[in-house]
């Protein structure tokens, strides 16, 4: 892969934690109801852009019985994040010293706005953000990367994609993309030491 220009980084599980768990038992508490939130259709039409912040509590509001003030929501609706990866942070700065790099990831307003706030390390110091709610569209749709590729101008081939999820992987392949799958944080640390000594 000696022609990689462009390291393109997923968000959750790639750069950070997830703690869906703990979202999902926060719920619980707010309404007494297993109600299964996250990763489902409702969050990734919010994902891609379809409705705003106030739009979405209204909709759970109706949907599932979960009130939340405009102040609560943003905290509330971020317990699905979890803590920086350190390690992996450190090595893609370490990469941005040989390559462009971007963040390619399906996520929401409030979820960026969460980690802006908190001063996350994991955004903030790359050269491109490709967000999925403001392209309009969800990995594992070609579209996210055909508009993705707009973003940063470069060709499929001179990209190096990382994700944790296989189907993300598997278009991004499709398209010519150079990618690898990194279902735990051991394979993302590996692919980034692996780019690095190249």
């Amino acid at each position: 892969m000696n022609d990689i220009r462009l390291l393109m980084m997923d968000l959750g599980l790639v750069l950070i934690d997830l703690e869906i768990e703990n979202f999902h038992q926060a719920v619980y508490r707010k309404t007494g109801e297993n109600h299964i939130i996250a990763n489902r259709p409702l969050h990734h039409r919010y994902m891609a852009g379809e409705f705003t912040e106030k739009q979405l509590r209204q909709i759970l509001m109706e949907k599932y019985n979960l009130s939340l003030s405009a102040v609560e929501f943003p905290d509330f609706w971020s317990q699905m994040l979890g803590k920086d990866r350190s390690e992996v942070i450190s090595l893609v700065r370490k990469a941005g010293r040989k390559f462009k790099t971007a963040v390619c990831s399906n996520t929401d307003a409030t979820h960026i706005d969460f980690l802006k706030r908190e001063q996350s390390k994991a955004i903030g110091f790359f050269d491109y953000y490709c967000y999925s709610f403001e392209m309009g569209v969800v990995k594992p749709d070609p579209t996210f990367f055909k508009k993705a590729l707009n973003i940063t101008g470069f060709q499929p081939q001179n990209c190096l994609f990382i994700d944790d999820n296989e189907e993300n992987i598997i278009t991004a392949l499709k398209m010519g993309i150079n990618a690898v799958h990194t279902p735990k944080e051991s394979d993302v640390i590996k692919a980034l030491n692996g780019l690095l000594e190249e």
